[in-house]
């Protein structure tokens, strides 16, 4: 069970003001966004995690970087990564549906 957090990263808080925890299709689909979206390298604890696919411009190898980066987390699976207007996305299996993780643009990961 993990902590909820915002599309922002920050935590998530209920009405009352409190932290509240996600699981199952949803803390998974949580994960793949922090593997997507952490600079590879920059978290000290973890330096595996994370993924440079943003600076990469192959489709085959920004690909690769994002199965690398989903296959630590159990029962994602990576479909392709799929643009929609100014938005980019990878496409996930979870649980037998479709999801899409976005993909942050920027510096800061």
């Amino acid at each position: 069970m993990d902590t909820a957090l915002q599309k922002n990263g920050e935590f998530a808080v209920d009405e009352a003001g409190k932290m509240y925890p996600v699981s199952g299709t949803e803390e998974r689909l949580q994960q793949g966004w922090i593997a997507l979206n952490a600079r590879r390298g920059a978290f000290w604890y973890d330096p595996e995690l994370g993924s440079d696919l943003r600076w990469l411009t192959g489709e085959e190898e920004r690909l690769a970087a994002a199965r690398e980066a989903l296959g630590r987390v159990p029962g994602l699976e990576v479909s392709g990564i799929v643009t929609d207007g100014e938005e980019e996305a990878v496409e996930v299996i979870c649980s037998g549906e479709r999801f899409r993780i976005p993909i942050k643009e920027g510096e800061n990961g």
